[in-house]
């Protein structure tokens, strides 16, 4: 069964924050060039490296159409993982989704949408300018229910709250780029970059005997990427959805957690291309000076 979607499509917003003087990587492919290549021999799954530092790997549950924030919580999450395992700091509480659906519509977008629903970019330029904020209380906030979406309405409509605006400027993403094909996409996740994509594209919920699932209905759906194949006979990227984790069915290509879902790369073309507002993710709160280095 299906959830909720919440993506909302707007090419100016794209063009404006690519052309943003705070942006300082608007295409991955401008900004990758110290990185190592797409033919590794293996697969990259990320998402056993999460499971291997955390103990588990979370999928995000959606109640509103604020996938959005959702996809952008996950993956700054990840990136702020790696980061600090990198660099023999402790773990720390997850990225909550609820502060990006807030800056997004509200500090970036200035209410432009009526109703649910968020645009990539604006999510792009809050991450960067606004922050983040880890799923914690701050006073009388408590940011611990987020994946319940008990504050994503409230702070959708009225932006986050101003006396904790400051300490979400604390954990600024330090770049995000621009991705608009499947070797954007294959490169970004084999150097440990996780890419939000967003998107009209949609899929079916049973996946085939390799674990993938054929394209379906549009979405208009926001998820993010945790691992690729490139040198398989069947290359693909793996993505992970906010829904829950019984919405899609079938035999499983890996060891991949229960809700995710593998994608052939023709189709990674097709989610990326045709409506560009899909970026990866690098450096978080000042833990990285060079997000891009190659690893």
């Amino acid at each position: 069964m299906y959830g909720p979607g919440g993506y909302v499509y707007d090419p100016e917003a794209v063009a404006q924050w690519c052309a943003d003087p705070r942006n300082r990587s608007p295409v991955f492919a401008a900004a990758n060039y110290r990185m190592r290549g797409v033919d590794v021999p293996e697969d990259v799954l990320l998402y056993r490296d999460i499971i291997r530092i955390r103990g588990k790997f979370k999928i995000r549950g959606q109640k509103l159409g604020n996938c959005i924030s959702k996809a952008w919580g996950g993956a700054s999450s990840l990136v702020d993982c790696f980061e600090r395992h990198r660099l023999g700091l402790p773990q720390l509480p997850d990225i909550a989704a609820t502060p990006y659906y807030g800056f997004s519509r509200v500090e970036v977008g200035k209410r432009r949408i009526r109703g649910d629903g968020s645009c990539g970019a604006w999510a792009a330029e809050a991450a960067i300018k606004y922050g983040c904020l880890r799923q914690l209380r701050y006073g009388r906030y408590d940011l611990t229910t987020d994946d319940e979406d008990v504050l994503s309405k409230e702070w959708g409509d009225r932006g986050v709250p101003d006396e904790i605006e400051p300490k979400a400027r604390e954990l600024l993403i330090h770049d995000a780029a621009l991705v608009t094909s499947f070797p954007d996409v294959a490169l970004a996740v084999q150097n440990r970059k996780p890419v939000v994509i967003a998107c009209r594209t949609g899929f079916k919920n049973r996946r085939d005997k390799e674990g993938f699932v054929a394209r379906g209905e549009n979405w208009d759906h926001s998820w993010w990427i945790v691992a690729v194949t490139t040198n398989s006979r069947r290359p693909g990227a793996l993505g992970v959805n906010s829904w829950n984790e019984n919405w899609v069915t079938g035999p499983k290509r890996d060891d991949e957690p229960d809700g995710c879902f593998w994608i052939d790369a023709d189709n990674v073309d097709l989610c990326v291309r045709p409506q560009p507002d899909s970026y990866a993710i690098a450096g978080i709160g000042g833990l990285d000076r060079d997000p891009w280095m190659m690893v």
